[in-house]
C-alpha cells in the first residue's frame, strides 16, 4: 500500500472499474502494494487505508472502486471509500 496524506483541495471523487494486481512484494513474498488497472490501461495505486487493505484478498478480481483520487509524485492514488467485487 502507498501511505499518503491527501490534501482536500486536490482530491477528486471518482468511480473506476478494473482489475486488482500486485505491484510490490517484500522478500518473503508478502504483498506490500496493490494497484487497480482499468481496461484502457490507466493505473491507480491503492492508498493504505482499511478499505484499501481489504482489497488484498481480491487480487486478480474485477472491482469497482469509489474513492478520492490525487495525482502526486507516486502516480495516481485512490483512497478507497467503497468497493464492489464482480463474481
Amino acid at each position: 500500500m502507498i501511505r499518503t496524506e491527501m490534501r482536500k483541495s486536490r482530491k477528486i471523487h471518482e468511480i473506476v472499474t478494473g482489475h486488482i494486481v500486485v505491484s510490490a512484494r517484500d522478500t518473503d513474498g508478502s504483498i506490500l502494494a496493490i494497484d487497480l488497472i482499468t481496461s484502457n490501461g490507466k493505473n491507480y495505486l491503492i492508498a493504505d487505508n482499511p478499505k484499501g487493505e481489504q482489497l488484498i484478498r481480491h487480487v486478480g478480481s474485477k472491482v469497482t472502486l469509489h474513492g478520492d483520487v490525487e495525482k502526486n509524485s507516486f502516480g495516481t492514488i485512490i483512497e478507497v471509500q467503497e468497493y464492489e467485487v464482480f463474481i
